[in-house]
């Protein structure tokens, strides 16, 4: 049973994404990311609730959802909400197989305002407010509709916690590198702007197959060359035994900064050398064919920790390659 919206629970998230692109021939690769995930997570597969960042299938074929996603996520999905993004990919035959396929909250189910479509969409768990963009809307009277609606739903927010889901990244040094992409940039211009004004703390990007993530920064709506001293919150790791963790003010106050993270394919990650630099305010980035992986977030009360699962060991023997934690100050007693 899901927590009332607002309760102060431990909750806990899966994050996948690009899982289900490619073929049947990934289906190994895409199975060690489960597994790790399992191991992790003390031998359950279980998730408070499971984001999907798009690219569940390589053609929105039926085939293709059944054989190399479902199959491989099967024991996740037995007793863990799921929650996709649209892709590109899932959009090669205008999202029929995948409207047809997976359900979401378009009518304000799971709190958030009513989106009234299932390409985007927002809900509340515990005091976590989601918000699920589509970057496949194009034409002008849908993308302009999505960003009426993104405003309305971050004005009713009143959760302390903001994550933000799409799938083409606004930030991101990867295959399709963000400085280079105007659809990035309009993006940046339009969505950023309004979720950086309503707090947000944590904004979740797919479809690069590479794992990376920023330090703190804010008001990033230029390309990364645009970087100053004002956009720098935190210029550190915000990890605990070392540097510290990030800190910012109690609830969702705008312009107090936000991470970036790009999350690798859970079952194909892209070869380093479409991943020449780093951009310079994301100071951890792993590159690399054989570097699939998944994220999770934990959340209680004030407290937020992320972690990069690897598939792969790390120097140190480890599965987790990046690790980093927000703390808020706490809400005022009412």
């Amino acid at each position: 049973t899901s927590p009332e919206p607002g309760e102060s629970t431990q909750v806990r998230i899966w994050v996948i994404s690009d899982f289900g692109q490619t073929n049947s021939n990934d289906n190994e690769r895409r199975l060690e990311t489960v597994a790790q995930w399992k191991s992790f997570n003390e031998n359950d597969y279980h998730a408070n609730f499971v984001l999907s960042l798009g690219d569940q299938s390589e053609d929105d074929a039926i085939y293709q959802i059944q054989h190399n996603y479902f199959n491989q996520l099967e024991n996740v999905f037995k007793n863990s909400p799921l929650y996709t993004t649209v892709g590109n990919h899932d959009s090669h035959d205008s999202l029929f197989n995948y409207l047809k396929t997976f359900t979401r909250p378009e009518k304000g189910e799971g709190g958030g305002v009513a989106s009234g479509t299932e390409k985007y969409y927002s809900f509340d768990y515990s005091n976590v407010h989601v918000v699920v963009l589509c970057t496949e809307i194009y034409d002008n009277e849908g993308y302009k509709a999505q960003v009426n609606w993104l405003k309305n739903d971050l004005e009713k927010n009143r959760q302390p916690w903001l994550i933000a889901c799409m799938h083409q990244p606004f930030q991101s040094g990867g295959y399709h590198p963000t400085d280079e992409t105007n659809s990035a940039q309009q993006r940046r211009n339009d969505w950023l702007t309004v979720l950086e004004d309503h707090g947000v703390d944590l904004i979740l990007q797919g479809h690069n197959h590479v794992y990376e993530r920023s330090y703190l920064v804010d008001n990033m709506i230029g390309k990364s060359t645009s970087l100053t001293d004002k956009n720098k919150i935190n210029t550190g790791l915000g990890r605990p035994d070392s540097d510290g963790p990030y800190t910012k003010p109690s609830g969702c106050q705008p312009h107090k900064g936000t991470i970036f993270i790009t999350c690798t394919g859970g079952g194909v990650a892209n070869s380093a050398k479409y991943y020449p630099v780093p951009y310079s305010f994301i100071p951890v980035a792993f590159p690399g064919s054989d570097y699939e992986g998944s994220v999770v977030i934990d959340i209680k009360g004030n407290k937020m920790g992320v972690k990069f699962l690897c598939d792969e060991l790390n120097e140190k023997g480890s599965h987790v390659w990046d690790y980093f934690t927000i703390i808020k100050a706490k809400q005022p007693l009412k």
